[in-house]
């Protein structure tokens, strides 16, 4: 169960201004880009690293000042290494406890979810199927023949052999919602994260495909707490202070749908507008995209048995490498995100990059809400009186434990 942080590589990734020794006394104050460019040199400068770093038995009072309080990334380890589902989610073992088990599965043509597609953002086809003849589409599928085509940031629509990419994905708590028999092979939260945050997750999600589902590049309100289960996950992540370098744009919103064996695009009615990032950081293009040579990506490989912390409103993109089984399993833990000042700095940044580089449609205010079901973010003191609720009752249960002892 062992992982490693991967260091930039240039063999494998672009070169970019990370890899520089260039600071924000270098930069010419003429240049109308200076505020945003001397912004995310300081914040690499003073607080983000070169490489993730890795602890071990690190305590919830480390873990918030050292991490959450810093927005900086980590993984954790030997921390779920207890959690039975890493020696007992064979294949055989879920088709006898949720083979029969209706879930919502994602289908794409090329394996990249809610992506930029013709110049709309395009999500997948949703399906309704049994556990087990998912899992029969896994063990059929042969990666090394449908590997995704190259995403430079605008997909085209192209068709993969057979029936597009089947990918578990649903954002919406699914792993409590749909997957109750496994609940026990898992622990119903992190206690590292609940107890620093004060907190109980407000969802908790399970993903499970194979090496062709990948995800464009995007953020989520939350702090997310990302365990490996089986296979690997290759981690891209942009930080906050680099979002004017990542050309945030307005698309129309679209599906997919299928006729007659065929993927199409069908726009939504009536039409929406939905802000999404169409640069794909592992192969930036540069003519189309010539301001993410100033970004500072960070490339992290996640192996089962490790979490990665992910904080609230880092970018990222993901992609996968499955098991000896062609699976890759995964489950995550959102816990709802603070709006304090470090938000409101990084709004006003986004909003000057809105009048800055005003796009072909007006941009309205975001409000502050979750895109996965549209249910409204908690203010702070909310979040506060129910982290102090949940941190009772995990005293309450510690103390009936000490005296079970």
């Amino acid at each position: 169960m062992s992982c490693s942080c991967r260091p930039r590589c240039h063999s494998q990734h672009p070169p970019s201004w990370a890899d520089s020794t260039e600071t924000a006394e270098d930069l010419d104050t003429n240049d109308p880009e200076y505020p945003y460019k001397a912004f995310a040199l300081d914040a690499r400068e003073l607080y983000l690293n070169s490489e993730c770093p890795r602890v071990f038995n690190i305590s919830p009072l480390e873990f918030y000042r050292d991490y959450v309080s810093q927005n900086r990334p980590v993984l954790l380890s030997g921390m779920v290494e207890h959690w039975p589902a890493f020696h007992k989610w064979s294949n055989t073992y879920l088709r006898e406890k949720i083979g029969e088990l209706e879930v919502t599965v994602d289908v794409t043509p090329h394996g990249y979810g809610d992506a930029i597609v013709d110049g709309r953002f395009v999500t997948p086809v949703q399906k309704s199927m049994k556990f087990g003849a998912f899992l029969d589409i896994l063990e059929g599928t042969d990666a090394s023949e449908r590997m995704p085509p190259e995403h430079t940031g605008t997909l085209t629509r192209k068709r993969l052999p057979e029936k597009g990419v089947y990918y578990i994905q649903h954002q919406n708590g699914n792993f409590l919602e749909e997957y109750a028999p496994l609940h026990d092979d898992v622990d119903e939260h992190i206690p590292l994260a609940s107890q620093a945050l004060g907190l109980a997750p407000d969802a908790v999600n399970i993903w499970i495909g194979d090496s062709n589902a990948v995800s464009s590049l995007h953020k989520d309100p939350y702090e997310n707490l990302y365990v490996v289960v089986a296979g690997e996950k290759h981690f891209t992540l942009l930080p906050p202070s680099d979002v004017a370098f990542l050309d945030e744009r307005l698309y129309p919103a679209a599906h997919y749908k299928e006729e007659n064996g065929e993927f199409v695009v069908e726009p939504e009615e009536p039409e929406q507008l939905v802000p999404w990032i169409s640069v794909n950081p592992d192969m930036p293009d540069l003519s189309t995209h010539p301001n993410f040579k100033y970004a500072s990506p960070l490339h992290v490989i996640v192996r089962a048995g490790d979490i990665l912390y992910l904080p609230s409103l880092w970018y990222h993109q993901v992609s996968q490498v499955a098991d000896q089984h062609n699976r890759v399993i995964a489950v995550n833990y959102w816990y709802d995100m603070t709006h304090d000042c470090k938000y409101n700095y990084y709004m006003l940044l986004r909003n000057t990059l809105r009048l800055k580089k005003p796009p072909a449609v007006e941009i309205e205010p975001l409000q502050l809400t979750d895109r996965y079901n549209g249910s409204r973010s908690r203010t702070a003191s909310e979040s506060s009186e129910e982290g102090r609720a949940f941190i009772e009752s995990l005293a309450a249960e510690q103390a009936s434990d000490d005296e079970d002892e």
